[in-house]
């Protein structure tokens, strides 16, 4: 909390230790607002990519409305994982018992099982995770009652104008694994 021209490194220790990338991952990881792609990178309808993010899978897929959603990509059936990598399709479907979901995370189907009485689909879709954009970059954050993006980025977007956020295009993408927090 130094003025930046006082301020120095955190110690070594905090780019290691487990118990401060635990402590990292539930105050700020799970609470605040993650970059985790650009809106051009899924452009039609039926694209989705997948990403890794503090252990937890984030699906994030353009519907036939053209709005980009994010869901865990667990089947609510069993869990199973029903989709990984990017790539484009009509439905995702679960390769355990073929429960399928459209891509706005709706359950239309349950193929191998005859539904218990009183079954609701509703209540079965893929579990939402908060996404909001600013100038085509795609954030998410895993806490529903965090404030919002925009209240998040403060005067970032204001200060950022001059580069044209919004005209930045996505043209490829590195994946660096450190063996750090």
């Amino acid at each position: 909390r130094r003025p930046t021209l006082e301020a120095s490194t955190l110690p070594g220790i905090c780019y290691a230790a487990e118990a401060w990338y635990r402590a990292e991952v539930e105050r700020i990881f799970l609470k605040e607002w993650l970059l985790v792609g650009r809106a051009e990178q899924i452009p039609n309808p039926g694209d989705y990519m997948t990403e890794e993010i503090v252990g937890e899978t984030v699906l994030l897929v353009r519907g036939r409305d053209a709005r980009i959603r994010a869901f865990s990509p667990s089947c609510r059936h069993r869990g199973t994982k029903i989709v990984s990598g990017h790539g484009n399709c009509r439905a995702f479907v679960c390769p355990y018992h073929r429960w399928t979901y459209a891509l706005d995370g709706e359950l239309v189907g349950t193929p191998d099982m005859d539904p218990p009485k009183n079954f609701d689909r509703a209540k079965y879709g893929l579990l939402p995770i908060r996404l909001e954009t600013w100038d085509g970059f795609l954030f998410i954050n895993f806490d529903e009652r965090a404030r919002s993006l925009q209240d998040h980025l403060g005067d970032l977007p204001h200060l950022l104008a001059r580069y044209r956020p919004a005209e930045l295009v996505h043209t490829r993408q590195k994946t660096y694994r450190v063996d750090c927090n």
